[in-house]
Parts: structure tokens; C-alpha cells; sequence
């Protein structure tokens, strides 16, 4: 099946967890109408990932977009999608794990963390972020989540499109950020957690 046709209509991740991996609503032209398009995004989804594994962060940094700000991804994302994204500075307040379904045909061991990261300027974005086998990436970043001691990160990855998910008050509209997909952050050694 394509990958995405049975998505469920259901805002509960636990419903199906492809939602935690790639989508769970997506708005395109209109700002005000979000509707499913897993079959869509899961493919573009697979497409970026397997760019990240091919590359490092390093190698992937030097190609970073300088135009492709905050507020030109939020207003004109049709314009960036694929672009190199880096993020100088920052924290990740928010992430879960997921493991890489055979499907995506990356080796074994491969999981992918949906994270929230707010930079220095207080921007927020979605994260998925690409992590090799025994990688301590989110025991790390669960560990500082929790002590409230979250490290400082350079996140740098392609930009995929506007990532929208429902918040918890029914009446209220999805909350919409630029979604990157990464591979594991540089995390500063010269300065502190915050």
C-alpha cells in the first residue's frame, strides 16, 4: 500500500504511529484549512531522510540557505521546501522516539526523534531527527527535558514544509511551524545549559 492510505482521522498519536514520523496535518495554500495528506508527505518524508543519512551535519551545514529565515519559511514555505536550514543556537523543549519502520530502507537501528526546538530569537520549529544505532541522543535530551537543564544545540537540516498538529483545546486552531529534518545536532561545549 502506498505509504499513508490508511491513516486513520484520529488526532490520537496512539492511534497510528506513522503520525509521530512524518504527518499529521498539513496546510497548503489556504492558512485556515488543514486536512490530512500522509500519502504525499510520507513519500517527501522518506526522500529527506535518506538525504540526511547520506550526509553529516558539517557537510550539511556548509550548504545552509541564509534566506531561508523564519519568517520567509512561515509566509512562503512552497519557496524553501529542501533548502538547508541551520538554526545557530537553541533548545529542544519537547521529544519522543520512533524507530524507523523496514519500509523507509535504512539500515537496522535507525530511529527518528519528533522534537519542538526554540532558538535564540525564540522561534519555534518541528524537528525529526535521524539517529544511528546506540545513539544517547534522546536519553540526553530527555535527561535535560526533565532536570531542566536542556543543552544548547547548532540543529541544521532540509526544510520540509509547514508541520501543523491540533493542540489540546478542541476550539482552537493547529499550531503551525517550520518542520526540519535533521540529522544529530552539535551540541556547545562553551556554554551552559539552560
Amino acid at each position: 500500500p502506498t505509504p499513508g492510505e490508511t491513516l486513520k482521522q484520529s488526532t490520537d498519536l496512539k492511534v497510528d504511529p506513522r503520525r509521530l514520523l512524518f504527518a499529521q496535518i498539513v496546510e497548503d495554500h489556504d492558512p485556515n484549512v488543514f486536512s490530512e495528506s500522509a500519502i504525499l508527505e510520507g513519500q517527501a518524508f522518506k526522500h529527506f531522510l535518506h538525504r540526511v543519512f547520506a550526509t553529516t551535519h558539517d557537510q550539511l551545514h556548509k550548504r545552509t540557505d541564509n534566506k531561508a529565515t523564519f519568517d520567509r519559511l512561515m509566509s512562503q514555505p512552497g519557496l524553501y521546501r529542501g533548502r538547508v536550514v541551520t538554526l545557530p543556537r537553541g533548545v529542544v523543549l519537547e521529544v519522543a522516539q520512533a524507530q524507523a519502520p523496514p519500509s523507509y530502507n535504512l539500515p537496522p537501528g535507525y530511529t527518528i526523534l519528533p522534537a519542538v526546538f526554540v532558538d535564540s530569537a525564540r522561534d519555534v520549529y518541528a524537528l525529526r531527527i535521524l539517529c544511528p544505532p546506540n545513539s544517547k541522543l534522546y536519553e540526553k535530551l530527555r535527561k535535560g527535558i526533565e532536570t531542566d537543564e536542556l543543552p544548547v544545540a547548532r540543529i541544521t537540516g532540509y526544510f520540509m514544509k509547514l508541520y501543523a498538529r491540533r493542540t489540546a483545546k478542541p476550539d482552537e486552531p493547529p499550531w503551525r511551524r517550520p518542520l526540519l529534518i535533521c540529522p544529530e545536532p552539535e551540541f556547545s561545549q562553551a556554554i551552559e545549559p539552560r
